[in-house]
């Protein structure tokens, strides 16, 4: 109604180029997420030769036919060579999934760019 105090209005001080930017800055890092997510995904289907298994933020080796200590080991060689990234071992070790795995892949490969 017209008068009512609205709180889904946009705030008069706030430029719509800024919500706009903003926006745009967190698709981008979604689907920077995403797409790395989708490529650490299909690294570890290759190395480990599972086939078309679901491979998603929260999947654990444990969850993935065929991924092994030496298999971890060879993903870990093909991200660093796909994302041009060296992964340091103590965080490495630190990982518990592969959503975790992404984020590191993700924050090092920005480092890069």
């Amino acid at each position: 109604m017209a008068g009512e105090n609205n709180e889904w209005e946009v705030e008069p001080s706030r430029e719509p180029q800024q919500i706009s930017k903003n926006l745009s800055e967190i698709r981008v890092i979604y689907m920077d997420t995403e797409s790395t997510l989708a490529k650490i995904a299909e690294v570890i289907r290759d190395v480990t030769q599972s086939g078309p298994v679901d491979i998603g933020r929260s999947t654990q080796a444990m969850d993935v036919r065929g991924w092994d200590s030496l298999s971890y080991t060879m993903i870990l060689m093909r991200l660093e060579e796909v994302f041009k990234v060296t992964l340091p071992m103590e965080r490495v070790l630190q990982l518990s999934n592969v959503g975790e795995l992404t984020d590191l892949v993700g924050e090092l490969h920005k480092r890069v760019r």
